[in-house]
């Protein structure tokens, strides 16, 4: 019914305005890296876990989890990504995160129309979730910044001078810390 699709919408929503006010708070005490990959992870099992929600009570609920931890993983790709980019490339890097939204709502689209009823695009949605994960996994790392405001910087210049010799520098001066 109308009520119901309203109150799943909602649940939703009001998980992506406390993930919002919360978001921030995480990625200063945990870091960017950690609230990406864990809440990326549990993000995944909420949404698989809502594809066989037995009651409309329980669907709400994860609903609810993935719309918070949603909004704070994108606030921590966000940040992780600015962080790390060049400040000629920070912009565009920030626009690029946002677009990656974009990009997979015109994937559901034909998706949708390939799969016949809610569970299983929700099923499929959730277990997509994988993939990023995994890349976070492998490719990410903490951003530098954060790991000096921690007091962490003998971590932050190895990440920084691996970065530098990635690209090419010969050596990394001690005024990017």
């Amino acid at each position: 019914s109308e009520w119901m699709l309203a109150a799943f919408t909602s649940s939703f929503f009001a998980g992506c305005l406390l993930g919002g006010l919360l978001g921030g708070f995480l990625l200063d005490a945990f870091g960017r890296l950690p609230v990406v990959l864990y809440g990326s992870l549990v993000h995944t099992i909420a949404v698989v876990l809502s594809a066989a929600a037995p009651t409309s009570t329980v669907y709400c609920g994860l609903r609810f989890v993935a719309g918070a931890l949603s909004i704070a993983v994108i606030q921590a790709n966000f940040v992780l990504a600015v962080e790390w980019a060049p400040d000629a490339w920070r912009a565009s890097m920030g626009g690029f995160c946002f677009s990656c939204s974009a990009i997979g709502e015109f994937m559901l689209v034909p998706l949708a129309l390939a799969l016949s009823g809610w569970r299983s695009l929700t099923l499929a949605t959730g277990l997509a979730g994988v993939v990023p994960v995994l890349l976070v996994k492998l490719f990410m790392h903490e951003s530098p910044r954060w790991l000096a405001s921690k007091g962490r910087g003998e971590e932050a210049a190895a990440l920084l001078a691996k970065a530098a010799f990635a690209n090419g520098a010969e050596r990394l001066g001690q005024e990017l810390l």
